[in-house]
C-alpha cells in the first residue's frame, strides 16, 4: 500500500514538472492542467484514504490529522469546477487532436521534452 502511494506521488510530481517545463517554454498547458487537476485531487484523496486504512480506527479519530485532511481534500474536486467539467474538456480536446492530427498525442501531453 505504501509502494502504491509512493508511486502515485511520483507520477504526480512528474506531471507537475512536465507542466512547469511546458510553461517555461511558453507552450499551451491548458490540457495538461485539466488532467493534473483531476489526477492530483484523486491521488491525494487515495493517499489519505490509504493512510486512514493503515491506521485503522485511529486514522478516523481526532487523534490524528487524517480525518480532517480527508474531509478537506474532498472539496478540491469541486472548488475549481467538478471533475466532470474537466473531463468533458479533456475529452473534447482528445477528439479535436485526432481530427486535426490523426493522433491523440497532443491531447495527452504531446512531446514530453
Amino acid at each position: 500500500m505504501l509502494a502504491d502511494c509512493a508511486s502515485e506521488l511520483y507520477i504526480g510530481r512528474l506531471m507537475l514538472l512536465h507542466i512547469a517545463y511546458k510553461a517555461e517554454k511558453g507552450l499551451d498547458i491548458r490540457q495538461e492542467n485539466s488532467i493534473a487537476k483531476i489526477f492530483h485531487a484523486h491521488m491525494v484523496h487515495k493517499v489519505i484514504d490509504t493512510a486512514i486504512q493503515l491506521h485503522g480506527a485511529l486514522g478516523f479519530s481526532q487523534d490524528t490529522p487524517l480525518a480532517k485532511w480527508y474531509t478537506q481534500v474532498r472539496s478540491q474536486r469541486l472548488v475549481d469546477g467538478p471533475d466532470e467539467v474537466h473531463k468533458w474538456k479533456i475529452g473534447k480536446n482528445v477528439i479535436k487532436a485526432f481530427r486535426e492530427h490523426g493522433t491523440t498525442a497532443s491531447a495527452a501531453g504531446g512531446d514530453l521534452l
